[in-house]
């Protein structure tokens, strides 16, 4: 026979924002947004009875053939269709009881069990029965019992039936529908009354696909902070690093920008370029094809090979490339064959007349 779970828990619902809990018999109350954390500290944490909501349970009753078995699941959903507004296949139903040939029902809605139960087993909280909450209110054949709640009231309408209300509908339904003033258990204690009524679960909705599972790494308070602190070292960590990372390469490309800086400030020293170095260096030297100080050396080659050429001036414009020559020369053959045997590297040609053996030339210039 199971025995009676060691940890009792009312959870916060649309009726109270308080979660309540019963635990060796030490009672206890919180609205804190963390109270999973603080169940599973307690003891039973791995045998917890959660008295449902009522608001959460959809209450059905229908009729069965004498001598009838028990209808599955998608039988009763098939019984119940008429009777809701909505899927109901998409609810998980236990039969409550059962008297004559009419049977009563509970559904609840797959998705939002399981979430719940998912949440609660994530935080090392294991859930061996799922009980209605009220079920422990008194039963009158005549009149409904009544549990008032900080937002509502928790209603047992007859022995398988509940419901919650806000204060306005159960002021008025209970004024005009009731076939009694209902009986109002002001100063019941919802948690201790269970116990004292119930050993084991009067009705348990954990069955089928929703049977009870062990957490598969049931994890202590203690080593959840733990591991929360080594994540966030790890976490802190790995920042770090990429900031470092970041940081260098921050550093290694401003290097380079000054680098590229100081090298235009010397090749083009009267040019402000700000920025894209690369590009605009790479436009500056296809400018002058070649630059002044090749052509020098080119030159310098032609005057080896032709004997007998002095030369006097060399100058070269910044802005347009042009070559100028001075140079003096025995005649003018000496000169032509100069011309002649740089023609593949310098286009040079006479700008004026000869003046005693001086000769100025002059190249083309911007390619």
């Amino acid at each position: 026979m199971q025995t009676h779970p060691t940890l009792i828990v009312r959870p916060a619902s649309e009726g109270t924002p308080f979660t309540e809990w019963l635990s060796d018999g030490q009672a206890g109350r919180s609205d804190a947004a963390d109270i999973l954390l603080s169940l599973s500290a307690l003891p039973g944490a791995q045998n917890v009875c959660l008295l449902l909501p009522a608001n959460w349970l959809t209450c059905c009753q229908f009729s069965l053939p004498p001598g009838s078995t028990t209808p599955p699941q998608q039988a009763i959903a098939w019984q119940v269709e008429e009777q809701l507004i909505g899927n109901s296949e998409a609810l998980h139903w236990t039969i409550a009881g059962r008297q004559d040939d009419i049977c009563y029902v509970l559904g609840v809605d797959k998705e939002k069990l399981k979430q719940l139960l998912d949440t609660w087993r994530q935080a090392g909280l294991t859930i061996t029965a799922v009980v209605p909450d009220g079920c422990y209110l008194p039963l009158s054949e005549d009149r409904w019992s009544a549990l008032p709640l900080e937002n509502g009231w928790l209603v047992r309408h007859a022995e398988f039936s509940w419901s919650y209300m806000t204060h306005a509908i159960f002021k008025q339904l209970t004024q005009r529908f009731s076939p009694e003033a209902p009986l109002i258990c002001e100063d019941m204690q919802p948690l201790l009354s269970y116990s004292q009524q119930f050993t084991t679960p009067p009705i348990n909705l954990l069955h089928s696909e929703f049977g009870v599972v062990k957490p598969a790494y049931p994890v202590s308070a203690a080593w959840r902070k733990r591991i929360t602190g080594f994540t966030s070292a790890a976490i802190l960590m790995y920042l770090g690093v990429q900031g470092a990372i970041i940081w260098g390469l921050h550093q290694e490309q401003n290097t380079q920008r000054l680098t590229l800086q100081e090298n235009w400030q010397r090749y083009f020293p009267g040019d402000k370029q700000q920025g894209n170095y690369r590009f605009f260096f790479r436009q500056k030297v296809k400018r002058f094809s070649p630059d002044p100080l090749t052509r020098l050396r080119q030159l310098e080659k032609s005057l080896k090979a032709v004997p007998g050429i002095e030369l006097g001036h060399f100058a070269a414009d910044k802005e347009t490339g042009t070559l100028t020559l001075t140079v003096r020369a025995a005649d003018a053959a000496t000169i032509a064959q100069l011309i002649a045997h740089s023609g593949n590297t310098l286009a040079l040609k006479l700008s004026s007349p000869a003046t005693n053996n001086i000769y100025s030339l002059q190249d083309g210039g911007l390619q």
